[in-house]
C-alpha cells in the first residue's frame, strides 16, 4: 500500500511516499524562483561560444542557461528564441543546463519532439508494445515513448492520454510566439505532478496534506489523470502533519552521517567535493558464530540500507563504498546483487562497477538535482570547509513556519542558533508571525537545538 503526505509553506513543500509504512521516496520542492528541472522557458540566445559548442540562453528572471550544442541544435544563432526545456539545475556556480529536445511526461506515455515512436526499455512485452504502437493515431512533427505503467492500459486510454499532453504542446509553443520576452511556459504542476504521476497505480491509498490550497492542486492533477478514487485528506489536528504520522523522526535521521544498522553495524556517509564516501563498520555486531558470517552479513545489510539511502539521499555523480574487507568471490558478487535490486526503481541512471583489489566499490550516478544535504544543509559562515554543515534557513523557516502558522495568536519564544543572527532569520520569522520575541543562543553553552 502506497501513501503520499505533503507538508507545505510559503517556502518549500516536502513530500514523502510511504510504501508499506516506510518511507520510499522523499523530495523538497523550492519555492524560489530558481529553473527547475524539467521547466520549460521561452529563451533567446544572447551568446554563442563555438569553441566550448554551447550557447548561453536567457531564459527570463535575469537567469541565464547553456544549451550544449549537437546535430538538432548547432544551427542557433546569437538573438533566436528558442523553445528550452531544464536538464540540469543550477548548481555549484555552474549555469542551468537546457536542451531543446523538448518531453511532456503523463502517466503513460511520454510526448518528444523527435518524431520517434519507441517502447520503454522496461515495458513487459514489447511485441505487444509495438502492436500498440501500430494501432495509435501518429501525429506529425511530434513522437511518443511508451512507458512501463501504459502495459496495464488499452490502446483507447494510453491515445486519450497522448491527445492530452499534444494539446499541451500546442498550447506551450503558442505561447512560445504570443510572449515576447524569455519566461516560463509549463511545469506541469512541479515535483508534486511527478510524484504524484509515478505513483499513480493500483496501489497508490491515500494522499494527504496539510492544507486546503495543496488538495485543491492534487485534486487537479488525479482529475487529469482520471484518478479520482484515491482518497485526499487533509490533516486538521494541532501536532504538525509529518510528526503526528511519525515522519519527521525519520526524516531528520536522513540528514546525519551514521546510519545504524539492524545488525549492530553502521555505515558513515561523507561528502568531499569530489565523490560520496561511505565506509561500513561491523560496530556491535558480535551475534554471528565466526568473523566470516559476521563479515557477510554487515555488508549484505550494509548493501541494502546503502542503495535506500542512495535514492532517498538523492546522492549523485560518483559514490565510493568501503566495504568491510571480504576476498571471496562469490560473496562479493552477491553484495552487487543486494545493491542493484534495491537501486532498480530509482529513477535516475547509474552503474556499478567491480570491486577493486582494495575491496572498494564504485557507483555512478546520474545528477538529478541536489542532494538532500545541499537542500537542507548551507555552508556555515564560520567555517572553512565547503560542507553543508548546518541547516539551510529556507528549510529552517519552512520548519517554523508548519509549527506555529496554526497558533498566530499566541506570543511564542523562538530559540535560534547565534550562527543564523547575521541572515534573514528574524525578519522571516516576524512576517509570519509579529508576536515572536526570537532569542539567539550559543549551541555550544546550552547543548540544545532550534527551539519554539
Amino acid at each position: 500500500m502506497t501513501e503520499v503526505y505533503i507538508d507545505s509553506s510559503p517556502y518549500l513543500s516536502r513530500i514523502v511516499v510511504l510504501k508499506n509504512n516506510k518511507i520510499k521516496e522523499f523530495y523538497i520542492d523550492d519555492k524560489s524562483d530558481v529553473p527547475k528541472k524539467d521547466e520549460i522557458y521561452k529563451g533567446v540566445v544572447r551568446d554563442i561560444s563555438r569553441g566550448l559548442k554551447c550557447a548561453f540562453v536567457d531564459i527570463g528572471n535575469c537567469k541565464k542557461a547553456y544549451l550544449y550544442l549537437e546535430d538538432s541544435n548547432e544551427q542557433v544563432k546569437k538573438g533566436d528564441e528558442i523553445l528550452v526545456q531544464v536538464q540540469k539545475v543550477e548548481k555549484d556556480g555552474k549555469k542551468a543546463k537546457v536542451t531543446t529536445n523538448i518531453i511532456l511526461t503523463g502517466e503513460k506515455v511520454i510526448l518528444t519532439n523527435s518524431k520517434i515512436f519507441s517502447i520503454s526499455k522496461n515495458y513487459k512485452d514489447k511485441k505487444l508494445g509495438r502492436a500498440v504502437l501500430n494501432k495509435l493515431i501518429k501525429p506529425l512533427g511530434v513522437g511518443m515513448i511508451l512507458r512501463t505503467n501504459s502495459f496495464y492500459y488499452s490502446v483507447d486510454e494510453i491515445q486519450e492520454e497522448f491527445d492530452l499532453l499534444l494539446n499541451e504542446y500546442n498550447k506551450i509553443n503558442k505561447k512560445l510566439l504570443f510572449y515576447k520576452k524569455p519566461a516560463l511556459l509549463y511545469d506541469n504542476y512541479g515535483i508534486l505532478g511527478k510524484v504524484i504521476r509515478d505513483n499513480i497505480d493500483v496501489d497508490l491509498h491515500r494522499i494527504v496534506v496539510d492544507n486546503e490550497d495543496i488538495k485543491d492542486k492534487v485534486s487537479e492533477i488525479l482529475t487529469q489523470y482520471k484518478h479520482s478514487i484515491v482518497e485526499i485528506k487533509v490533516h486538521n489536528e494541532s501536532m504538525h502533519l509529518f510528526k503526528y504520522y511519525g515522519i519527521e523522526k525519520a526524516l531528520m535521521l536522513l540528514y546525519e552521517r551514521v546510519v545504524p544498522l539492524n545488525c549492530g553495524g553502521e555505515i558513515v556517509i561523507n561528502k568531499t567535493e569530489a565523490m560520496y564516501v561511505i565506509d561500513v563498520n561491523s560496530k556491535r555486531n558480535v551475534k554471528e558464530r565466526d568473523l566470516t558470517s559476521t563479515i557477510y552479513k554487515t555488508n549484505i545489510e550494509a548493501a541494502e540500507e546503502i542503495a535506500k539511502q542512495i535514492t532517498l539521499r538523492n546522492l549523485n555523480g560518483i559514490i565510493l563504498i568501503d566495504f568491510i574487507d571480504d576476498d571471496d568471490e562469490n560473496r562479493r558478487n552477491e553484495i552487487i546483487k543486494r545493491i542493484d535490486s534495491n537501486l532498480k526503481d530509482s529513477k535516475s541512471k547509474y552503474t556499478i562497477f567491480p570491486f577493486t583489489d582494495l575491496n572498494l566499490l564504485q557507483i555512478t550516478r546520474k545528477d538529478a538535482g541536489f542532494g538532500l544535504n545541499e537542500y537542507l544543509g548551507m555552508l556555515c559562515p564560520c567555517c572553512k570547509t565547503k560542507q553543508y554543515n548546518i541547516l539551510n534557513s529556507r528549510y529552517l523557516f519552512h520548519q517554523i513556519y508548519v509549527e506555529i502558522h496554526k497558533i498566530n495568536d499566541k506570543k511564542l519564544n523562538i530559540f535560534i542558533p547565534e550562527i543564523y543572527r547575521d541572515s534573514t532569520v528574524k525578519d522571516e520569522i516576524m512576517k509570519f508571525n509579529d508576536k515572536s520575541n526570537v532569542i539567539f543562543f550559543d549551541e555550544d553553552r546550552f547543548k540544545v537545538e532550534t527551539t519554539i
